[in-house]
């Protein structure tokens, strides 16, 4: 009698545990597609911006400094190698 209530008690709450588990939905999943690309020329070469090292006992006015810095020279590589790209097209 008592296998019986335990049994009576525990398959609810397996069917609920069970029904409740999430599945992920293939079709929401991130796809990755790799493609070859066919480049018409060999691009220019850019060179790397030269950034400055941001220091933890920097000052507040050095570090925005250089981060403004940094922000110009990542800016202007940005552009050149958006020229770059624009030779090959």
């Amino acid at each position: 009698m008592k296998a019986v209530a335990v049994f009576m008690l525990v398959l609810p709450v397996m069917l609920v545990s069970c029904a409740t588990t999430t599945t992920e939905c293939p079709v929401c999943q991130t796809k990755i597609v790799e493609k070859p690309v066919v480049l018409k020329c060999e691009p220019p070469e850019v060179p790397r911006a030269e950034l400055e090292i941001i220091k933890q006992e920097d000052s507040y006015e050095e570090r925005l400094r250089k981060l403004i810095k940094n922000y110009g020279l990542l800016k202007e590589e940005n552009i050149l190698l958006r020229r770059a790209m624009e030779v090959c097209k």
